[in-house]
């Protein structure tokens, strides 16, 4: 018999875990692409804010070991 369990931080329960995404099937195809457009998206968008971050930070830290000298 396999375990119903989902995990160290889960509990057992007495239905199974379903494997496939019954909500996925409410979608059309154009809607699914489009989900996954506005995530990709969303995915470019904030690696780029934080990109942008990450340069700031190092540009900061340029300007201070600089300006410190």
């Amino acid at each position: 018999m396999r375990l119903r369990h989902l995990g160290p931080h889960s509990f057992l329960s007495p239905q199974p875990h379903p494997r496939q995404h019954e909500w996925l099937t409410q979608f059309t195809p154009r809607e699914r692409h489009e989900l996954v457009a506005e995530d990709q998206q969303a995915r470019n968008t904030v690696f780029g804010i934080i990109l942008g971050a990450i340069c700031f930070g190092l540009a900061m830290l340029v300007a201070v070991l600089l300006l410190a000298m």
